[in-house]
């Protein structure tokens, strides 16, 4: 692929010279003109245009072209898009149209990305006669400055409407003083697929004016607005994005933003206008983090959001008779959804960041639930880019130099190598992606021998966000470490290789972790997350479980009925207190809006999960204020679905199907779903439908069922 073309730009720049990042040159138009003549039997793009772009034939945007350039380090894979174009082309000439925009080759914090904007592209013709061209992007592809004067990376986008040319990629319009395309250096990476799903808009939603000039859009959501001007306006026009109001209520607020190389455009849009009634503006590169919209400069305006994420479609529903699990639910696939943006970002307003450790947390949960199987892969081929030949790992890939390699990438960030494979493997079945990071996951774990003399490891993030104390980072690396091994057994044995290293390394692990921390069948450090984390990695013999759980229970009620701990307690408390029967305890939990949690959070309406459970409100005055929307807390999904409608697998794919469904103290009725199975509880019937085979415990009714429909009365 792209044996023949080169990489082009608008702009002939010396390659040791970068735009200044507060003033680019406009994002440029980019297009060719090609002739199709009778008996076309297909007609194939390939094209990369970085940093973002858009794509168009005759004067019509390409579907599948929103933000349709995937992030990855460029200096060692280039991810292309292919789109067919047979059904679209016309007998005559064609004109093939792209803009492009800078978001992050004009940013500093990529160093090693910057320049200006460049595509490469190969449009395929095969004809029903056999015969075939190749139209490559050279210097016969025309360039002309475009509208989009700015546009970068937790900024946003200035836009000049005043230097539209409204037919600018249809055939007919005269292309009179466009120039001719320079060629440029390539990234250097080598080119591949794209894998991961495209962008989609998948709703738009009317804004309310609750202040002069602010629109709440109801709910936090990853995107942007569409504006149109009902008045004429020749000044320019501010749009200003954020999840928080001011104290007054009266503005949007800028706090829980961070700082970035153009603050002055942090999370805003600029529109110069035309000075007409009727105008319309939406940004092309860019996208938001944000609940609420401001529109300065403007008064007569109509504001929609659209919401905007890579399209990993739900495979889950959920409902039953209590609406705070409802609504907790709802923020959940907000925040994901949010967050899928070509990978899983920690957040769509603040960072954009993908956070290795982020994406192991909810890799289950999103696996289960989502078609994310591609989007993962995708991500996946990016940790093998930026993983070194120890096996060591950044803590965001593709990394961002303002984020150095050797930050915050402990073992407990660095385990989604194992982690996200793993769970994809087992809620699809499919194997390709443990075939094809094996090698990674194994260099990985002999990194993490290596970091110690024997099981025990101390490197890393820790329990993260935990508002007691933090819980000593060798109990929770430890911890994972264990897991780690448990999990590459299996997945050897799937490979039909030897797994005994990894269950020999799991023990051993074990088996240290007890002679430090374990005295007399009693963990030494009996505070929340190692109390958990060690039921959970099976640290504890069987019958040390019982006391260990006795402590969790009172640790809760003396808390309030409420969770105190970090990241790492909160993704394994709802399995290990699920699994253990205490499910009265977290439905009591959830529910508990008196504390800190996600009740509070569907109390305060926030609409998506916050980073921090103690984030500033009228009951937390002294709350912090910083992201609104993380995904990672979407951990809560889990209990859910293989919990409280025990839906769970036993192995890898839906042949080792176990269904469970608990009772449970307050939800009389609950309805959940996933890749089509179907767990419906109505008073004291459970009904039942799969697709799958699966295996029953349910009271008398335990035992081995078919696929098919089925319902049972259960006893008080």
């Amino acid at each position: 692929m792209f044996e023949k073309a080169k990489w082009i730009t608008a702009n002939s720049i010396r390659e040791w010279r970068h735009p200044a990042v507060d003033n680019p040159p406009p994002s440029p138009y980019i297009t060719k003109d090609f002739v199709i003549t009778e008996g076309v039997k297909s007609v194939t793009l390939s094209v990369c245009g970085l940093g973002q772009a858009v794509y168009y034939l005759n004067g019509k945007r390409l579907q599948g072209s929103v933000h349709p350039t995937h992030i990855s380090d460029y200096t060692k894979s280039v991810v292309y898009n292919t789109y067919d174009l047979t059904e679209l082309v016309e007998v005559g000439k064609n004109r093939f149209g792209a803009i492009l925009g800078h978001i992050y080759l004009a940013d500093p914090e990529n160093a090693f990305r910057m320049g200006t904007p460049r595509m490469i592209a190969e449009i395929d013709i095969v004809y029903a006669d056999g015969k075939s061209e190749s139209i490559v992007s050279n210097t016969s592809f025309l360039v002309h400055p475009s509208p989009t004067l700015f546009s970068l990376r937790r900024c946003g986008e200035k836009y000049d409407a005043k230097s539209e040319i409204p037919n600018w990629c249809e055939p007919s319009y005269l292309q009179e003083g466009w120039a001719k395309a320079s060629i440029c250096c390539g990234p250097g990476g080598s080119f591949r697929k794209k894998i991961c799903p495209p962008k989609r808009v998948t709703e738009e939603i009317e804004g309310k004016e609750i202040a002069k000039g602010v629109f709440d859009f109801g709910e936090n959501l990853s995107g942007w607005v569409r504006v149109t001007f009902n008045g004429e306006y020749i000044e320019p026009i501010e749009i200003k994005y954020s999840e928080w109001l001011s104290d007054d209520g009266q503005h949007t607020s800028d706090c829980g933003l961070q700082k970035v190389n153009v603050n002055e455009m942090r999370h805003k849009d600029v529109y110069l206008p035309k000075g007409k009634k009727g105008e319309s503006f939406e940004p092309l590169f860019t996208y938001h983090g944000f609940r609420y919209a401001e529109i300065v400069g403007a008064d007569k305006v109509s504001v929609t959001a659209l919401k905007v994420h890579t399209d990993i479609k739900p495979l889950c529903s959920f409902e039953c008779n209590d609406e705070v699990l409802n609504e907790i639910h709802k923020y959940c696939n907000r925040s994901i959804l949010a967050c899928a943006q070509g990978a899983m970002v920690d957040c769509p307003q603040r960072e954009q960041n993908e956070w290795t450790g982020d994406g192991m947390l909810t890799s289950e949960v999103i696996a289960m639930q989502y078609d994310s199987y591609d989007m993962f892969y995708e991500w996946m081929l990016n940790y093998k880019d930026a993983q070194f030949a120890d096996g060591f790992l950044p803590a965001i890939i593709p990394c961002r130099f303002n984020w150095p390699y050797s930050f915050a990438n402990g073992l407990d960030w660095s385990s989604a190598l194992i982690h996200i494979p793993y769970y994809c493997y087992k809620y699809s079945g499919n194997i390709s992606i443990v075939e094809t990071m094996w090698e990674n996951m194994e260099r990985i774990m002999r990194y993490f021998a290596s970091r110690s003399e024997n099981g025990l490891m101390d490197f890393g993030v820790g329990d993260w966000l935990s508002i007691d104390p933090m819980c000593p980072i060798e109990i929770t690396d430890t911890a994972y470490y264990r897991i780690d091994a448990l999990m590459m057994a299996e997945m050897a044995s799937a490979l039909k290789k030897d797994a005994t290293p990894y269950c020999v390394l799991a023990e051993n692990v074990k088996k240290d972790f007890r002679a430090k921390y374990v005295v007399g069948g009693q963990l030494t450090d009996r505070t929340f997350t190692p109390l958990i984390c060690s039921i959970y990695s099976g640290m504890l013999e069987s019958d040390e479980i019982p006391s260990h759980l006795d402590e969790i229970v009172k640790i809760i009620k003396d808390n309030g009925y409420a969770f105190r701990c970090g990241v790492h307690g909160l993704r394994m408390l709802f399995d290990v207190l699920g699994q253990y029967g205490y499910n009265d305890l977290v439905y009591k939990v959830l529910t508990n809006d008196s504390k800190i949690g996600y009740a509070r959070c569907v109390a305060d309406k926030i609409t998506s999960l916050p980073e921090e459970f103690d984030y500033r409100s009228e009951k937390t005055p002294d709350g912090v204020q910083y992201s609104l929307n993380h995904h990672f807390t979407a951990v809560v999904e889990g209990w859910f679905f293989r919990y409280l409608a025990g839906i769970r697998l036993e192995g890898f794919g839906w042949e080792s199907l176990t269904i469970e469904p608990r009772l449970v103290k307050g939800i009389d009725d609950f309805s959940a779903s996933v890749r089509g199975v179907k767990v419906k509880k109505c008073g004291k019937t459970i009904k039942i439908t799969s697709p799958y085979d699966f295996n029953l415990v349910l009271g008398e009714n335990n035992g081995r069922y078919k696929a098919g429909e089925y319902e049972f009365t259960i006893g008080e």
